[in-house]
């Protein structure tokens, strides 16, 4: 069916002539002008053509979309998210296939922009999502995000997390075993159950080396802080190997000035002194701390059953097995 149709704007009406008709005749006329349009039917009702005028469908299709009249132009492209129109201009009666000045669709880049031009920016590209940095653990410690040069990176910049001898999952590789060689530690269990934060460490050592092994693995020499963590620990040390267990207290360099690892201060004194801040002891009563012959200055629990359970103080150069916690 021969027809008659505007561009987009309703500026210009392009027709062809009907297929009974040898001759192709092409009109320009004004859309917008009414008498235009009338004119063009009075001629088609001639019979110099048949015309169909169509000005609800702004887009010509097929022969007629191609047909032009030289030296006209109209937009093409889209102005969509970074795109922006051009404009496609006749030659010779036909749309050139180039759309001049057209910033076009490309790959869409992270930069917060829609570079593809299809209404949504930086999709597909994970942003926000979490994720695992390039250091050797396993642990989503970051989020893609966006670098200056609009490509997805991960924002986890930490150090590898490394396993230790704790009972945790520190590399997030349940596939990593746990390295507790250094002093002989392990981890105690109740029942089937392994409990966390402690090292009971069987390899004999000076308090001063117990002390580095803890730190080692991330520890230090236990702090006892009530006596149900006290009787606990008596119970899994016995439960890993009996005896005496050094554990963080200390009054070297500082004497009677007994002090945690983490330099919490506990007791105050000799045998006869006194708790500092109401903090939890359980010195072997009445005659510990004694300081024999000057040199006592490291904590221990003693292991022996006349005592077992209370605390001495020993020279810290004594080699024995000792207690390291998390805290």
């Amino acid at each position: 069916m021969p027809s008659l149709a505007c561009t987009r704007g309703n500026e210009l009406i392009y027709a062809r002539r009907a297929p009974t008709n040898r001759m192709i005749i092409t009109m320009t006329i004004d859309c917008r002008c009414v008498p235009c349009a009338l004119i063009a039917l009075i001629a088609c009702a001639l019979g110099a053509c048949q015309w169909v005028l169509d000005l609800e469908d702004p887009e010509p299709t097929g022969a007629l979309a191609s047909a032009c009249s030289t030296g006209a132009a109209r937009q093409c492209g889209t102005d969509v998210g970074e795109c922006s129109q051009g404009l496609q201009l006749c030659v010779d009666g036909t749309w050139e296939a180039t759309c001049r000045n057209e910033v076009a669709p490309r790959d869409e880049l992270c930069n917060g922009h829609d570079d593809d031009c299809d209404g949504t920016a930086d999709e597909g590209l994970r942003v926000g999502d979490p994720c695992d940095g390039e250091d050797a653990d396993q642990c989503v410690e970051g989020a893609y995000e966006c670098d200056t040069a609009g490509l997805v990176v991960c924002s986890d910049s930490t150090s590898a997390s490394v396993e230790v001898c704790d009972g945790l999952d520190n590399d997030c590789n349940p596939k990593t075993p746990e390295d507790c060689s250094a002093g002989d530690c392990v981890l105690a269990k109740e029942g089937d159950k392994v409990v966390l934060g402690y090292l009971f460490c069987k390899a004999r050592k000076t308090w001063r080396d117990a002390r580095k092994v803890c730190a080692d693995n991330k520890f230090r020499l236990a702090r006892i802080n009530d006596q149900i963590e006290d009787t606990r620990l008596r119970a899994l040390a016995t439960s890993v190997e009996g005896g005496d267990y050094w554990i963080g207290g200390t009054d070297e360099g500082h004497q009677d000035d007994w002090l945690w690892e983490d330099g919490t201060p506990f007791w105050l004194g000799l045998a006869n002194g006194m708790t500092v801040g109401g903090a939890y002891t359980n010195w072997d009563s009445g005659k510990q701390p004694d300081d024999a012959d000057g040199g006592e200055d490291c904590a221990e629990i003693l292991g022996v059953s006349s005592v077992y359970g209370r605390w001495n103080d020993d020279p810290c150069d004594r080699l024995q097995k000792f207690i390291c916690e998390r805290y």
